[in-house]
């Protein structure tokens, strides 16, 4: 995979000194590839990216112009021979033993497009959510729903429309849908999750691919963790720890305990606003 465009060597000091008062001076070396896509991966001091990157061959831009050819080539062989690193991610597209595919399934249980609307700005404007919608974007999740939760063309009786279809993203970032279906078990759902929907997220916390390392992923997790606190805990906390562990592997591997403000700075139209990328890390800790 290509290089990211995104090097950095932070300035913050490391609570661990090396005897005699040393600083570990490759605690703050590292190399951040963020795509438009809007995924992230971080690389530690011992990756050979890093290495590249913080190094002064001229490696770098003579590596971009040489990738922006192969990188066409590249794709149009992977579309020809039907390669991809999201095989996961794509079986929710896919029928099983069921007449359709999972995404289908869900949409049955859905409400309608202009229900899910009005949940929507509910959960956003509802002070006893507060503690928990801080760590989205209204903006963006409104828009991720307008782009990719797809109504029925015909308007029912009660002039609104069914939800027929959920798309996603060329590299398959559902966890922008799984968002807001649990703003929807949240709100509207409760305790009676359709079983189509828990398969959903079972699959999206499970996937083992690189691929999915989105800021979605983060906060998918920890509306996960709120919902099943709130409504189905099991008594010790126990349930909650694999939930827990994800979610760290996943907000430090986006690269979240840097300094967001200067790191993300512009990617706030694919991501969401600063402020609410910090606060899915303050929520992480």
């Amino acid at each position: 995979p290509p290089l990211g465009t995104s090097v950095g060597e932070g300035s913050s000091v490391t609570s661990s000194p090396l005897p005699d008062g040393v600083i570990n001076p490759y605690a703050d070396r590292y190399y951040l590839q963020s795509k438009h896509s809007g995924r992230s991966t971080l690389y530690g001091p011992t990756s050979m990216r890093t290495q590249i990157a913080n190094s002064n061959w001229g490696f770098i831009e003579k590596y971009k112009q040489l990738w922006a050819k192969v990188k066409v080539e590249r794709n149009k062989w992977k579309q020809n021979n039907q390669k991809t690193m999201c095989r996961e991610l794509g079986l929710l597209d896919e029928s099983d033993w069921q007449p359709d595919p999972l995404i289908k399934q869900i949409c049955r249980f859905l409400p309608s497009y202009n229900k899910v609307l009005s949940i929507l700005d509910d959960f956003f404007n509802d002070e006893a959510c507060n503690e928990i919608n801080v760590i989205l974007d209204k903006a963006k999740v409104r828009r991720d729903f307008l782009d990719y939760f797809m109504p029925e063309k015909e308007v029912n009786a009660e002039g609104d429309r069914s939800i027929v279809y959920i798309l996603s993203n060329p590299k398959k970032n559902y966890y922008k849908a799984a968002v807001i279906l649990l703003i929807l078990c949240l709100k509207y759902f409760h305790t009676d999750v359709p079983t189509p929907i828990e398969k959903f997220f079972t699959l999206l916390k499970g996937a083992s691919t690189a691929k999915v390392f989105y800021i979605e992923r983060a906060q998918m997790l920890i509306l996960f963790y709120y919902h099943r606190e709130t409504y189905s805990f099991g008594g010790d906390g126990s349930d909650l720890v694999n939930i827990n562990e994800c979610l760290v592997t996943t907000v430090t591997t986006i690269g979240l305990h840097l300094n967001i403000r200067e790191t993300f700075k512009e990617h706030e139209v694919f991501m969401g606003s600063i402020e609410s990328l910090e606060n899915v890390w303050l929520m992480a800790i």
